[in-house]
């Protein structure tokens, strides 16, 4: 797969271990106009879906009516600007990223997503502490104030 490509798949589907909770994979993006997930739906994890087909469709994450929780894994997400449309996402407390260029900024990547989404309870799957709040505060506050 060449740098700053999506992952191609010809097929998408999705699955749903539990009734909050659901994978789409690929082209499985339909989903989300479904009344029965947007009604019972707080975990959404995309898996081989482009991070701009994602950021693209907010607009029907947002009637999901609980949705609490977002797992991005294999999207080829390269820069957290990315994911600012998620922002509009009014319940959104759980974060996580994975197997993406992104992620290899490691220790980067979570104040920056403390930063952005400030009212994140957890990032890839730990939880946020006032002390990062704050230290992700002071590392990107005078940033946003140059710009």
């Amino acid at each position: 797969l060449a740098a700053g490509t999506a992952p191609a798949t010809r097929y998408g589907y999705v699955r749903r271990e539990r009734a909050s909770e659901l994978a789409i994979y690929g082209r499985g993006m339909d989903a989300l106009d479904k009344p029965e997930y947007q009604a019972q739906v707080t975990s959404v994890h995309f898996c081989f879906v482009s991070v701009d087909a994602v950021a693209r469709d907010v607009g029907r994450l947002l009637k999901f009516a609980d949705l609490r929780a977002v797992t991005l894994a294999s999207n080829q997400l390269s820069h957290l600007d990315q994911l600012l449309p998620l922002r509009a996402l009014p319940r959104l407390r759980a974060l996580t990223i994975k197997d993406n260029p992104i992620c290899n900024l490691r220790g980067s990547i979570r104040a920056q997503a403390i930063w952005a989404f400030p009212a994140l309870g957890t990032f890839n799957d730990v939880d946020v502490t006032d002390d990062e709040r704050a230290a992700a505060s002071r590392l990107f506050e005078p940033l946003a104030q140059d710009s």
